[in-house]
């Protein structure tokens, strides 16, 4: 990348070579041309991927003059954050992960279904806990058994999350 050191406005080689279609630019050139000084390249920061990312900032002079690129951290948003949850795990890797994350057993989880009052919904609560291929995060079958051992939300990220890296 080169900066315009007149209008501060980034641009890439087949930027530069449109602009100036006479001159010949090697495949790699990090010189400075004209009014466009090359942009050093920086490796970006070191952080917790699971919690923050890196942003490009602007790019900078440094002490000696040197055009660089500048790289920040900043917390993922929640947004980002549930979006790198999993949405579904096997029933075996989610009991595995619920006892882990909360100590709750699957004979907690089969007491909790036994307390629901409504035969109906008793019985699909069952049928989707003990029936199931997958846990699947959205469904009614895991909200209903959420709401059953009184997990927040979080809990429920934090399963899924858990639940990914189970091998069983």
């Amino acid at each position: 990348m080169h900066i315009n050191t007149t209008t501060m406005e980034a641009v890439n080689l087949e930027q530069l070579r449109q602009k100036y279609p006479h001159t010949i630019f090697p495949d790699q050139f990090e010189g400075d041309f004209e009014e466009y000084a090359f942009i050093h390249p920086e490796p970006t920061p070191e952080y917790d991927a699971a919690t923050h990312k890196a942003v490009e900032g602007e790019p900078a002079r440094d002490d000696g003059g040197v055009w660089r690129q500048v790289w920040g951290v900043v917390e993922l948003t929640e947004q980002e954050l549930a979006a790198r949850v999993p949405q579904s795990c096997t029933p075996a890797q989610g009991l595995v992960a619920l006892y882990a994350i909360k100590g709750v057993t699957e004979q907690d989880i089969l007491d909790a279904i036994e307390s629901i009052h409504d035969p109906a919904q008793k019985y699909a609560v069952k049928i989707g806990y003990q029936r199931a291929i997958t846990w699947e995060r959205q469904s009614a079958s895991m909200q209903a058994m959420a709401a059953l051992l009184s997990l927040s939300p979080q809990d429920l990220n934090d399963l899924f999350s858990h639940a990914y890296g189970v091998q069983v």
